[in-house]
């Protein structure tokens, strides 16, 4: 069940990097860039730092034998 709840955390993480909600024309612009793009980054940025958490600490988990779990 573990790996169901971690592959689920990947997915609705990657689901938070996409701009889905920014349906303005706006010039608005962070660093000059739209604010889209920007929260487009700050957020690839964030997954990767929560990919890079999540590989540190269940690694193990992923790599054992999957007909160990039913045991």
């Amino acid at each position: 069940m573990l790996k169901f709840r971690l592959y689920l955390l990947l997915v609705i993480g990657l689901f938070l990097t996409v701009p889905w909600f920014f349906f303005d024309t706006d010039l608005v612009s962070v660093f000059g860039m739209p604010i889209w793009a920007f929260y487009s980054l700050l957020f690839t940025f964030v997954y990767a730092c929560f990919i890079y958490f999540l590989m540190e600490k269940y690694w193990g988990i992923s790599a054992e034998d999957p007909h160990e779990e039913d045991k």
